[in-house]
């Protein structure tokens, strides 16, 4: 984006993207035991899709943990988790953790009896007073254990506009339909009327994919979605 979008405004697409830790079926690293006992020495390895600077923030906050323990993290952070996994899953290589997207790949995972759950790790009454009643259910397996503590939520998409041309904050859409009306109806002279980028590097491709989720999520519900 230019430096012009600084001075636009955005309108928030309030789903939410949630990443989640969820401890792998592996064999060939050691596990974690609730309070640290024993890790001394050890090596717990974890994949999630961090790189760049957010690699080195999540290092730094492991890091007090490392000391504290005795034992390593073994970091892998790569925007391709799902298909590593997925070879993972077929081989029986795992790393201890991932950190996944959301909920819907660690329920995929679970089925194929590819995770652990949590509950001999952590403090389960403490996280469950200490979080939201929704992402403790959204980390729930069907048999209700902890298979992923959620780490993190941020809303889905934004869409930048300039309120000297539309100010959508003075009658917010409440649907989909609405929206576009707004938007059409201050289209102007432009060819269309949303820009949208979905380049992202090597991992181009996912902005759409999030999009199109939301729209059948937000249209058709919950059960189409998962289908």
């Amino acid at each position: 984006m230019d430096r012009m979008s600084f001075r636009h405004k955005a309108l928030v697409l309030p789903a939410a993207l949630a990443l989640l830790f969820a401890a792998c079926s592996s064999n060939q690293s050691p596990g974690a035991s609730g309070g640290g006992g024993g890790l001394s020495g050890q090596t717990v390895k974890i994949i999630a899709t961090w790189t760049g600077d957010e690699q080195k923030a999540f290092l730094a906050m492991v890091a007090p943990w490392e000391k504290q323990t005795g034992a390593k993290v073994s970091y892998t952070g790569t925007r391709d988790i799902n298909t590593i996994l997925a070879t993972g899953v077929a081989s029986g290589v795992l790393p201890d953790l991932a950190g996944l997207p959301g909920p819907g790949q660690m329920n995929e995972y679970a089925q194929k009896g590819a995770l652990k759950t949590l509950d001999n790790v952590i403090d389960v009454s403490t996280y469950k007073s200490e979080t939201a009643k929704v992402l403790v259910d959204l980390g729930t397996t069907t048999d209700g254990k902890i298979g992923g503590v959620f780490i993190k939520s941020a809303i889905k998409g934004l869409i930048w506009f300039n309120p000297t041309l539309h100010d959508y904050s003075s009658s917010p859409p409440k649907t989909w339909d609405e929206l576009k009306s707004q938007a059409t109806a201050n289209k102007g002279s432009a060819q269309s009327i949303w820009c949208l980028g979905v380049e992202s590097g090597a991992a181009s491709g996912w902005p759409g994919t999030d999009w199109i989720e939301d729209f059948v999520l937000r249209q058709s519900g919950p059960q189409a979605y998962n289908d």
